[in-house]
């Protein structure tokens, strides 16, 4: 009996084939797709570089507020300063011009004693010669000289005329500071500066009047008794 399944007889059977889907939409998607990151890139380096842009103006802005408000504070300080230098000189001024008054209303006030004197003393108790009623020296440590205020009073009325000079006596030589002449009533205040040779050293500061009604008088005063007060 013929074998059905002989190798001559049969036919081989067809082997599976395998069909790859098909899918249309990929690539429009991964088109779209790829554009919309190159897009999202785009725009993103866009938003960055106006960003930076941004922020560079917004620190300019604020370099040139912050440089404005240095010259506004600068000019500031400059009138603050300028008002203060006003203010520090007025001050200055005012204390001079204080003292200046100060000091007139002490020679007013030594000026009117004396006159409350006079008319409180009787005439036949009133000398009748020249008197010096105060001296004082003082040193001025800035313009480097010395400064004298006398008071010379004289009780009747009666002009008092003549020369006055002062004379500072020291180690080996004397100098000859002031020579003036005189001629009040009642009440005479001199004043005057001077200044001392370099190395000079005083010992005696005298002061001589000379008039033709009555003998040269001479006061004597000694140099460490003068008390100097430094004036600033």
């Amino acid at each position: 009996m013929p074998n059905m399944f002989s190798s001559k007889n049969s036919k081989t059977a067809p082997s599976v084939m395998r069909v790859k889907e098909h899918r249309p939409w990929l690539c429009p998607f991964l088109f779209v797709s790829t554009m919309i990151v190159i897009g999202a890139i785009f725009l993103y380096s866009i938003f960055i570089g106006g960003y930076e842009s941004f922020i560079q103006k917004q620190q300019q802005a604020d370099m040139e507020s912050v440089l404005q408000q240095n010259a506004s504070f600068a000019k500031q300080n400059a009138e603050l300063r300028s008002q203060l230098a006003m203010v520090v000189r007025t001050t200055q001024q005012s204390q001079k011009t204080y003292i200046q008054v100060l000091q007139s209303l002490s020679d007013l006030t030594e000026e009117i004693n004396f006159y409350k004197r006079i008319l409180q003393t009787p005439t036949a108790k009133k000398p009748n010669k020249l008197l010096v009623n105060k001296f004082t020296l003082s040193y001025d440590n800035n313009k480097k000289q010395y400064h004298y205020k006398m008071i010379l009073t004289r009780w009747i009325a009666k002009a008092a005329t003549g020369i006055m000079e002062i004379n500072i006596e020291g180690d080996r030589t004397n100098e000859t500071i002031e020579h003036k002449n005189y001629n009040f009533m009642f009440f005479k205040k001199i004043k005057g500066n001077f200044q001392l040779a370099e190395g000079f050293t005083p010992h005696y500061l005298i002061v001589r009047f000379r008039s033709q009604e009555q003998q040269a008088k001479e006061i004597r005063f000694k140099w460490a008794d003068l008390q100097l007060k430094e004036q600033p």
